[in-house]
């Protein structure tokens, strides 16, 4: 193989529908194209579309060119490789998160991210107050939520896999540890475990998630293989 061309000093590479993205510090190449940028400029890519947030306007890249797609909002998420919800965070407090979805506009208070939507309903999460996850309906409307126990709060981001919807809390001085597992089709509790923290670590702390067999892998005090579909531990020892 013959290398025909050196970049330094890439921060990350991504490949979205068989075209190669580098980002620089002060530009990036799509493909064999140069652009530039400025470091307040946003490239992120969903569901395998790239989109760029450049001067609070928000862009898309087809057709070998990037297009508006608006002026107010700045962010999307996609559903079906089409746009279904535009957002943007206002500049002040109290931090409100909108939403536009087929020209009908809502807000909630927070900095809300969508964890998962489909034709019907979608999922949202505050990650500031860390305490509650919306169901919605495309109208806005609240179908249902799910609010933590008093004194605990979601750590990190609540992640998707398969249909339960995955996620940790821990209480005031983490001496507790309160984990669940929500129906994504209905957002009842699958499963719902709650350990207490002590010296000896009977608790689960497996980060390591596994895409190929769906389950989270650890190794601290002991070695542990958790499962987050059905809250089970495979493996300890």
């Amino acid at each position: 193989m013959k290398i025909q061309e050196k970049l330094r000093n890439i921060s990350n590479v991504f490949v979205f529908n068989q075209d190669l993205l580098l980002i620089k510090e002060t530009e990036f190449f799509i493909n064999k194209n140069n652009y530039q940028k400025n470091e307040d400029d946003y490239i992120f890519i969903s569901n395998n579309h790239l989109f760029m947030v450049m001067n609070k306007v928000l862009y898309e890249y087809k057709d070998n060119s990037f297009q508006l797609v608006s002026k107010e909002y700045t962010n999307v998420y996609l559903n079906n490789d089409e746009v279904q919800i535009l957002t943007r965070i206002n500049d002040d407090f109290p931090v409100k998160t909108f939403f536009k979805i087929n020209k009908r506009e809502f807000s909630f208070e927070g900095l809300i991210s969508i964890l998962y939507g489909n034709d019907s309903y979608m999922y949202l999460y505050d990650s500031l107050s860390r305490k509650e996850i919306k169901i919605i309906n495309k109208e806005g409307i609240e179908l249902n939520n799910f609010i933590q126990p008093e004194n605990f709060k979601i750590y990190l981001k609540p992640e998707v896999i398969e249909n339960i919807l995955y996620f940790i809390a821990y209480n005031e001085n983490q001496k507790n540890q309160l984990l669940t597992g929500l129906d994504i089709e209905t957002g009842a509790i699958v499963w719902q475990n709650r350990y207490e923290i002590t010296s000896e670590r009977k608790f689960i702390s497996a980060p390591a998630f596994n895409k190929s067999d769906q389950l989270y892998y650890g190794i601290g005090s002991v070695y542990q293989v958790f499962n987050p579909k059905t809250g089970e531990i495979v493996l300890e020892k």
